[in-house]
């Protein structure tokens, strides 16, 4: 049996990303060891090799030459959340039966004749798939202690390994990066890695609420992960859009703002006593506070501050309106759109300062008499009745004075007389505006080519088109 030296005579050197029990099996099988836990017996280190104490670590260093601290980086404690690689995980989501692994990536090694090893971020569960080749990672079911070579992880025998090749996930990509090395100013490096992957969980879940999809069970889904890391590594502003969209959709069947974010809040509920998780809901409150109804002293997870987003029936209490007179303000700022279910305070307190809808739609639809539009217009009685006639101008009959001297009487709506101004002017105008006589101005327009958009005998009755004066390049 193999005796302990003072040096080994054969080192090799640990890998950056390696994982403790693959060094300790390179080192055994390189100075003729069968397997770990003859190495251990011999050496004298502990046998729980995931743990792989810093006195274990620094005997091996003595021995090895080789500084083995980054090795520990890779080492499973006995908490609840834990350092892992780069980042904190939660100790259930590390891989505790037997090895996992991606043949491939052994396989290119032996091509290559570099060192195969294996690496810490495989062992993490929620990357399944190599970031290098996309292959299923494999899992070889059988303790690491007794591994007598890397050769019996490709046997078929002795792992499963899966067939057929995929493409590079880009969330495995991620993760792996994050577990191997600092994080970056991105959005979701923020986050530790276990409130990272959580995040895109929640996001895959309120687009599941979305469809009316929800699964009812707390344990995510392969397919929820996938779609919320698809919205979470575009960034913070991508999230923020989609829960603002997420709002609009949600809140036309779900009218309690709080459930609207109920995925977040369920989660909260099972992580509120991690300090780290307040992060993710700090963002949510946040989102929440601005995008839906919550009044000051309201908790969503936290007390709320001041109000910044109404509802109808909020706003109806605050300013003392009806619903109706609230949705003609709303018609006027959303135009285009449908009725918000919640809307910003601080929009909505601006357009309540500038007319209303319907004093609008009452001023639009004013009527005044032939006589009433004549002298708005500036022209004379018989030219009244030419426009008319010539329906240049549309009339409305009177239906409260219906019968007059045996006529029916007619009118002009405000809005019709607005389109007529804003389409002919009258000679009168444009003499004042020039500051002429009328018979000047007739005479410029004459010599210009201009013809009256009314012909009548008196010059006192001539309307032209404002788009002929303005090909004349007359104002």
């Amino acid at each position: 049996m193999p005796t302990t030296p003072l040096h080994f005579p054969r080192v090799v050197s640990p890998m950056d990303d390696e994982v403790p029990a693959s060094y300790l099996a390179r080192l055994a099988w390189t100075n003729g060891f069968e397997d770990i836990r003859q190495f251990a017996r011999v050496i004298g280190i502990d046998g729980d090799i995931r743990r792989f104490s810093e006195h274990d670590a620094n005997m091996l260093s003595d021995k090895t030459g080789h500084c083995l601290d980054r090795l520990r980086r890779y080492t499973v404690a006995s908490f609840v959340f834990i350092s892992f690689g780069e980042s904190i995980v939660r100790r259930t989501q590390l891989n505790n039966k037997g090895i996992r692994f991606c043949a491939e990536c052994l396989q290119d090694a032996r091509k290559d004749g570099s060192a195969l090893h294996i690496r810490g971020p495989w062992q993490w569960r929620l990357i399944t798939h190599c970031p290098i080749h996309g292959a299923t990672l494999s899992v070889a079911l059988q303790d690491p202690r007794r591994l007598s070579s890397f050769d019996s992880l490709l046997r078929a025998d002795a792992a499963t390994i899966p067939s057929g090749n995929s493409y590079p996930r880009a969330s495995d990509q991620y993760f792996y990066d994050r577990l191997s090395h600092p994080p970056s100013s991105a959005f979701l490096d923020a986050f530790p890695v276990y409130l990272a992957a959580d995040l895109c969980v929640l996001l895959g879940r309120c687009l599941q609420m979305q469809e009316m999809k929800e699964n009812g069970l707390r344990r995510y889904t392969e397919r929820e992960f996938q779609r919320g890391f698809d919205i979470a590594h575009k960034g913070e502003s991508n999230v923020w859009s989609f829960l603002a969209e997420h709002v609009r959709v949600v809140c036309k069947r779900v009218t309690h703002p709080r459930l609207i974010y109920s995925p977040f809040l369920t989660w909260w509920s099972s992580n509120k006593g991690d300090p780290r998780a307040a992060s993710v809901m700090s963002f949510v409150q946040r989102h929440a506070e601005t995008h839906v109804a919550l009044e000051p002293g309201d908790a969503f997870v936290w007390p709320v501050a001041e109000r910044r987003y109404h509802s109808i029936k909020s706003a109806c209490q605050e300013h003392g309106l009806s619903e109706n007179e609230v949705r003609e303000v709303l018609a006027r700022v959303f135009v285009e759109q449908d009725e918000p279910h919640f809307f910003d305070r601080l929009e909505f307190e601006r357009s309540l300062a500038t007319p209303s809808a319907s004093q609008k739609r009452a001023s639009a639809n004013e009527i005044l008499s032939l006589d009433a539009a004549r002298r708005k217009l500036g022209v004379t009685s018989k030219a009244m009745l030419n426009l008319t006639a010539s329906q240049l101008i549309s009339t409305v009959e009177l239906k409260n004075m219906s019968l007059w001297k045996g006529r029916t009487r007619r009118g002009i709506r405000m809005r019709e007389l607005d389109r007529f101004s804003r389409e002919y002017v009258s000679l009168d105008q444009l003499a004042a505006q020039h500051r002429i006589s009328r018979t000047e101005m007739h005479d410029k327009l004459r010599k210009s080519g201009i013809e009256p958009a009314l012909p009548t005998r008196s010059s006192m009755a001539l309307l032209f088109r404002r788009r002929d004066l303005k090909t004349a390049g007359i104002n």
